[in-house]
């Protein structure tokens, strides 16, 4: 049948009424409330502002056709769009102020993506703090695990681990960013742990790529440059060429329900997949501690455009002195 995105409300007797159907589109985010009377209901290319009835009070065409991914954003009175290309549509003097009294306005909450019910809200009635850092722009901190390609008994034993260490995340409300290579997605799909692994990510942890391209010793059996193959020395991998990055990102798809848009890997100019949009890495050839603390650059990779950011090590053997430990992270979380 035709793609329709539908917006509906239910009632706590789970009695559904419509409210608004786009056709030939897809609804991927979830609806924010704004003003304690409005919703706003994005859709592929398309912003609407409805009462809580369902009639259209506005609707603010995007700047491409792409899904909007995330609910739309609120602050100081200017609704932010996101698109899954990378678009971000700023649109000024909508006439909206904030998020009101609602309970729970958006996805996880607040701006802040807290999840949290007690968590402040950002709104218009509160005023953005000063910077504490001269200006140059707020700070994160992610970690990102490198779920290296493996043989599957390796795997298999490790999985156990991971289990616990999220587990672990989700008590203390830490967001981790899993990077899966394809020996990791395939003892999923193997296992039956797909279940597993859509709780984690509707926990709010993020599902990502890692990639291991064809100069890379562990060649996970994807590229577009089948010919780059390294052979020789101890560059001489086992890898079978196993199809393209479109490939690829075909059979890692199951993974993630809202798609996979960062990604940590190697030989980037040939390989970069067109829907990914964040770059976490170390420093190429020269990885080091330094890399703890790093800013977002926009860049270009296969010809599409990327924000990357770097990565440091923990703990990891071969880095040598680049590894950094428990110490180092700390020492730059004061610093930043």
């Amino acid at each position: 049948g035709q793609r329709r995105a539908t917006l509906a409300r239910l009632t706590p007797t789970c009695e559904r009424t419509i409210l608004a159907e786009v056709p030939d589109s897809i609804a991927s985010a979830s609806p924010t409330l704004a003003d304690d009377q409005y919703i706003l209901f994005a859709t592929d290319g398309l912003l609407q502002v409805l009462t809580f009835d369902g009639q259209v009070v506005q609707q603010y065409n995007l700047a491409s056709s792409a899904r909007v991914m995330a609910s739309p954003v609120i602050h100081n009175g200017v609704v932010y769009v996101l698109q899954e290309d990378g678009t971000l549509n700023i649109i000024e003097n909508s006439g909206l102020q904030g998020y009101g009294n609602a309970i729970w306005p958006r996805y996880r909450h607040d701006n802040a993506g807290t999840g949290q019910l007690g968590a402040q809200r950002l709104d218009a009635s509160a005023a953005a703090p000063p910077p504490s850092d001269g200006g140059q722009g707020p700070k994160g901190a992610f970690i990102a695990f490198h779920l290296e390609v493996s043989r599957a008994p390796r795997v298999r034993a490790l999985w156990p681990l991971l289990e616990q260490f999220m587990a672990l995340a989700d008590r203390y409300n830490a967001k981790i960013t899993l990077q899966f290579s394809t020996t990791w997605a395939d003892y999923v799909y193997r296992s039956g742990l797909l279940k597993t692994v859509h709780a984690w990510e509707n926990n709010g942890h993020e599902i990502a790529l890692h990639h291991h391209g064809p100069t890379h010793k562990f060649f996970d059996g994807y590229t577009n440059a089948p010919d780059a193959v390294r052979t020789d020395g101890w560059y001489g991998t086992e890898g079978t060429y196993l199809g393209t990055i479109d490939d690829l990102m075909a059979f890692m798809a199951p993974l993630s329900q809202r798609g996979i848009t960062s990604a940590g890997m190697s030989d980037e100019e040939t390989d970069w997949p067109a829907v990914v949009l964040y770059f976490a890495t170390d420093s190429g050839d020269s990885p080091s501690r330094d890399d703890l603390l790093s800013t977002p650059v926009e860049t270009v990779h296969n010809g599409y455009p990327v924000v990357e950011i770097y990565n440091a090590g923990y703990e990891i053997a071969h880095l040598g002195d680049a590894a950094v430990t428990l110490a180092d992270v700390e020492a730059a979380l004061q610093r930043a």
